[in-house]
């Protein structure tokens, strides 16, 4: 009876390490997807810590919704629809463990698809209106940001 209680709990801890992955590649993190609504994105992560208007020279204004150390970024036109997601937090990671700190050897064999260089490693082309995830590296080859989005020209 030990046992098996015991292997249930294991079984449930290990759980939610995949089932709450909150780095989900050409998707979005921490519940904020590319292609959300501001308003699907308010009703996932609740009333952002900050909010900003920046002004791009490709599209003109946009918003950005803070959540801790992740930034939304969305459209002020088209329903407010999120084209970029980013963060610097160590707390959001893949299904398989990956996120800021980890190595760019961690990001090839645990990300499907990625490749890398000495700036960073990436999945998806940088094509205009294609989706891609980017691990932006530092100068030791760790992973310091990472950011999901449309590549905008």
């Amino acid at each position: 009876m030990k046992k098996t209680i015991a292997a249930t709990a294991l079984i449930a801890l290990a759980l939610p390490a995949s089932a709450a992955a909150r780095i989900v590649p050409q998707r979005g993190i921490a519940g904020a997807n590319l292609d959300m609504t501001q308003p699907q994105v308010r009703a996932k992560l609740g009333k952002p810590d900050k909010v900003r208007h920046p002004t791009s020279p490709i599209f003109g204004q946009y918003t950005t919704w803070f959540y801790g150390a992740t930034s939304v970024d969305m459209f002020r036109n088209q329903d407010g629809k999120v084209f970029n997601v980013s963060t610097t937090s160590k707390a959001e990671k893949t299904s398989t463990g990956v996120g800021v700190g980890s190595t760019a050897a961690s990001v090839k064999k645990n990300v499907k698809g990625a490749r890398c260089d000495q700036q960073h490693c990436w999945v998806g082309r940088f094509e205009g209106g294609r989706k891609v995830t980017d691990f932006r590296l530092s100068a030791k080859g760790r992973v310091t940001r990472v950011t999901i989005g449309y590549v905008l020209d």
